[in-house]
């Protein structure tokens, strides 16, 4: 039988463990990726798969909201497998990539588009840009998390989850 004083120590350790995993998995730099990675690694797993037509139909929407071209922009889906080709403003390309890639069902995405600097000699880039349809996130706004953010929230949340455990006894 354990004592007290051990059951706090292990509660302590445990919700210690917690708050450093989701610091991990909520890093404002690399969280994104690597929560990416887990849902992708999930979906494998999974037995239910998208069709590829609904999944084309999904990366179609997230590119509407990503490019100021997005007819320019051509989406094949082969088992899950997106290529992406046509003209793109370079500077979107990264972010369009990004947010292709977490697009449920999409298990890998090839870049087969052509990125130019500006659209003023692209014929497919002619004509008003239409506004990618998305709301800035807290980054591309310019802020950041400070640096002590994190671990703050980590040990809060470790904490709170230690004080709900014991509140089950």
């Amino acid at each position: 039988m354990t004592s007290k004083g051990t059951r706090d120590a292990l509660m302590l350790v445990a919700g210690v463990g917690l708050g450093a995993g989701l610091m991990y998995l909520c890093d404002p730099r690399s969280g994104a990726e690597r929560r990416g990675g887990a849902r992708r690694a999930l979906q494998r797993v999974g037995r239910h798969r998208s069709s590829d037509e609904l999944v084309a139909a999904r990366v179609r929407k997230v590119v509407a909201r990503s490019v100021s071209y997005p007819a320019a922009i051509a989406v094949t889906v082969e088992q899950g497998r997106v290529t992406l080709g046509g003209s793109v403003i370079a500077s979107e390309v990264d972010a369009l990539l990004r947010r292709v890639r977490r697009v449920h069902g999409v298990i890998a995405v090839r870049s087969g588009m052509d990125a130019h600097d500006w659209a003023a000699d692209v014929p497919g880039l002619q004509g008003i840009a239409e506004r990618p349809r998305r709301l800035p996130g807290l980054e591309e706004m310019g802020w950041r998390w400070p640096a002590g953010a994190g671990i703050v929230g980590g040990t809060a949340l470790g904490a709170l989850a230690v004080r709900g455990v014991r509140a089950l006894r």
